[in-house]
């Protein structure tokens, strides 16, 4: 059976999370209309299904038989796709194939399609300090997997770098964001300023570096912290401020970027933030809000200081760039235009899906 009709090339995507995670929506599914008027046909095969992904974090008896039993699920669909790559020009894989122990998939994968493009955007070959997989995973298992592909896609060059080491075929592809559908919605000015966050459970940790920042102005300043994400993290307390907790979801997500005056990326400075690609400041830039985030890694390339954000690394410049912005709405005007104009220049997905296509293109033999 053919299954390309009328397409040049066929794709089978597999990735570890289903569209609700950021780094399948953004790195994959986004580009599927790219991929149409280029003759791609792609497919998507994700490891968690959209329950798993759903509970994954939560606890109790009860949940955890059902997590179990959908993980076994997983598990059997996962090698249920082995009989199918092989009908795919190309197969792609997001960060991994399988969660546990080493490339085994990946290598079976390789036997029978040798054309793999392999993608990642976090410093997974460091894996985070709270990562509950640490026990289970083969340590080289990145390395294991950059050195039997056919092409390597990362998101920022401190990744390239270490791709680099074990396949020559490597290439920056940032994160990008539709511009049409995250855009700027204009305010009026008013006296409440919101103070946005937007992540999962494993980065609200960063906010807690904040914690002395938010109480020392929340004694100066009229303003909210806004917290959007999953319900596990909406136990955060800081003394005298108001938050606003929102439980994130797929339909509300450009309303609630909207909904901020000022966006912040705090992170720690270790050898897994350095491996981040900033999507958080793509997306503040992308509504027209300015960002201030901690300068690490790629946070230092896409902010220009003063410019289109702010960088903060000790308190008391937290403290002094988050006053300018509460203060000053020309400031916050002005600036949240000049990143919108730098998103819709250089991380639109009309401008990055081209450099994704030649690759796919290349590995796929076309």
């Amino acid at each position: 059976m053919n299954i390309k009709k009328d397409y040049s090339i066929s794709v089978l995507f597999i990735v570890p999370y289903p569209v609700e995670e950021p780094v399948t929506r953004f790195r994959v599914v986004q580009y599927f209309n790219y991929f149409e008027e280029s003759k791609i046909l792609p497919k998507i095969r994700p490891f968690f299904s959209a329950r798993l992904f759903k509970i994954k974090n939560k606890h109790g008896v009860l949940k955890t038989i059902e997590k179990l039993f959908l993980f076994a699920w997983a598990c059997f669909r996962r090698f249920l796709d082995l009989l199918i790559v092989g009908r795919y020009d190309v197969v792609y894989i997001s960060k991994e194939a399988f969660p546990l122990g080493p490339p085994f998939i990946e290598r079976i994968i390789k036997i029978l399609n040798p054309n793999i493009i392999f993608d990642f955007d976090d410093a997974i070959f460091a894996y985070a300090k709270d990562e509950w997989r640490n026990i289970w995973i083969d340590k080289n298992r990145v390395a294991k997997i950059i050195k039997m592909s056919s092409f390597v896609i990362v998101g920022n060059q401190y990744l390239a770098n270490f791709a680099y080491k074990y396949n020559k075929n490597v290439k920056v592809i940032l994160t990008p964001i539709d511009v049409k559908k995250y855009k700027p919605l204009y305010k009026k000015n008013h006296k409440n300023i919101i103070i946005g966050w937007i992540g999962t459970w494993s980065n609200v940790k960063y906010l807690y570096m904040l914690k002395n920042v938010f109480e020392i102005l929340s004694k100066k300043y009229n303003f909210t912290l806004k917290i959007v994400g999953p319900d596990n993290i909406f136990n955060i307390k800081f003394n005298g401020v108001k938050i606003e907790y929102k439980l994130w979801s797929l339909n509300d997500e450009v309303k609630d970027l909207q909904s901020f005056d000022i966006g912040i990326m705090p992170l720690e400075n270790t050898e897994w933030e350095k491996g981040k690609c900033g999507f958080k400041i793509i997306q503040y830039m992308s509504v027209g809000i300015p960002s201030i985030a901690s300068p690490v890694g790629i946070n230092k390339k896409i902010i220009k200081n003063y410019e289109n954000g702010f960088l903060a690394e000790k308190e008391s410049e937290w403290i002094e760039k988050l006053s300018f912005l509460i203060e000053d709405s020309k400031l916050r005007n002005n600036i949240g235009l000049k990143a919108r104009k730098l998103a819709e220049k250089y991380y639109s997905v009309s401008v990055v899906a081209p450099k994704l296509v030649k690759v796919i293109k290349s590995v796929g033999g076309n």
